[in-house]
């Protein structure tokens, strides 16, 4: 493998890790630092979404900067040092405003994934693209699989530094500002773009070979019409959707096992290990079945697979709400409800990386990142939307009607899906260098059936 290659990859996956470690080390503990700092559940929602919302602002801009530049390391970089001072916010506290204001901050730098995810939609070629997304996407969720060990050293920690008093709410601030150090010195003395301005070349898989020139899809340089046509519009709604259910389950969840079950900032890192567990599991099937399946089939089994956790979760609430008249909570809850959160982890995976890939298939190759800026805009969209509608619902009453419209939006995916799902293939001339005559594809196929788009 190329040197420049390895480091890259280096780089990158260290960079979606500490993500992840931030996600699993931050939202066990940050319910019990509001509470202590007079934030009710509301206030936590609105925590939450305000990381979202400024990536939502500050994606596509990190995205357009480097399709103007044809280099993601400022971008980056620039995207880390606003992760510094909005963790370093956070590890100071002092006021629920403080850590508001930490979260909004470190959210503008979280943006500079689109940079990362539009260079790989650029440098892998299509199709090896979705395994590659698994695998950065997979890294992510290792980090928040490790998270909850770094969390269980974080809780003994309780002394003073200078002013600042660290403990168990305080310290996961410092450790990220740690970490986002570390990140944003290997982009700097380790990361080059030396390999990501030419034509795609397998990042992922240590070849670092030109492909055969390839006609490219002329797609509209109008950003309105690229972004409103039908498939990418599905594409779009599958991101907002997705987040909205995942994430409004993730708030509600540390006050749900505290009304059900009395646990508290451990017991909840313990669940996400658990959780990430099942996230590199299911990630890693798809990266298996990505060789085997195209893309669409894995985003309609995963919609299929949430629409029957939400069941699960429906029937639970209703049953907990409307039947059952024991005061306190019954022991077939715990092992019921963890079926149920396996069933949504492991079906959120099949969404959400055939999603990436097909958008970075279906959008023009030389906007990537603004184009990824733009699905992360929507995904964010729905990080925001999801936690303020699910943490005012964690009563025992209010249960049941967030379940419901989580099992709703479900459907409507799996409805939405169906209904393009003939659109939902890379144009065939594409990928004319890569297809052999004598070995027809799904996308030759429809090439045939349908007049797809003009070349």
């Amino acid at each position: 493998m190329d040197r420049q290659v390895l480091l890259l990859n280096l780089c990158f996956g260290a960079y979606f890790f500490f993500l992840g470690a931030e996600y699993a080390v931050i939202l066990p503990t940050i319910n019990g630092y509001l509470i202590s700092l007079d934030g009710d559940n509301t206030f936590l929602g609105i925590v939450l979404a305000s990381f979202s919302f400024a990536g939502l602002i500050s994606a596509p801009l990190y995205g357009y900067v480097t399709d103007r530049m044809g280099s993601a390391k400022a971008s980056i970089i620039a995207g880390n040092v606003l992760e510094i001072i909005g963790n370093f916010m956070y590890f100071v506290g002092g006021s629920k405003y403080m850590v508001l204001g930490g979260r909004v901050v470190a959210g503008l730098g979280s943006g500079s994934m689109s940079s990362i995810m539009g260079t790989m939609s650029r440098s892998t070629k299509e199709k090896d693209r979705t395994s590659s997304f698994a695998l950065l996407l997979m890294l992510r969720q290792f980090g928040l699989l490790v998270g909850p060990g770094f969390n269980a050293f974080l809780y003994k920690l309780n002394f003073t530094l200078g002013p600042f008093v660290v403990n168990l709410d305080s310290s996961p601030g410092l450790f990220m500002v740690l970490v986002w150090t570390i990140n944003t010195l290997m982009f700097i003395f380790l990361y080059s773009d030396r390999h990501t301005r030419s034509d795609p070349v397998e990042v992922f898989e240590g070849r670092s070979e030109d492909l055969a020139p390839r006609a490219e899809v002329r797609f509209s340089t109008n950003y309105a019409r690229e972004f409103l046509r039908e498939e990418v519009v599905l594409l779009l709604a599958v991101a907002f959707f997705s987040a909205f259910v995942q994430t409004g389950v993730e708030a509600a969840l540390t006050p749900l096992t505290l009304m059900y079950f009395d646990w508290h900032g451990l017991s909840n890192s313990y669940i996400m290990l658990g959780g990430g567990a099942v996230v590199i599991l299911s990630f890693f099937s798809v990266n298996v079945l990505s060789k085997r399946l195209s893309d669409r089939v894995i985003l309609l089994m995963g919609c299929l697979i949430l629409a029957i956790g939400y069941a699960m979760f429906v029937i639970i609430e209703f049953h907990l709400c409307y039947i059952y008249d024991g005061l306190d909570t019954p022991d077939w809850l715990l092992p019921v409800l963890g079926t149920t959160m396996f069933v949504w982890i492991f079906g959120i995976c099949y969404v959400i990386i055939p999603n990436i890939s097909l958008f970075s298939k279906l959008t023009s190759r030389k906007t990537q990142a603004f184009n990824q800026g733009v699905r992360i805009g929507a995904t964010r969209m729905g990080m925001i939307l999801g936690p303020l509608w699910a943490t005012p619902m964690v009563t025992k009453h209010r249960l049941p009607i967030m379940a419901g419209l989580d099992f709703a939006f479900a459907l409507i995916l799996v409805s939405m899906v169906l209904a393009s799902y003939r659109y939902l293939v890379p144009p065939p001339c594409l990928e004319s260098a890569e297809i052999s005559t004598d070995s027809p594809t799904e996308a030759s196929k429809l090439l045939s059936d349908h007049d797809r788009r003009d070349c």
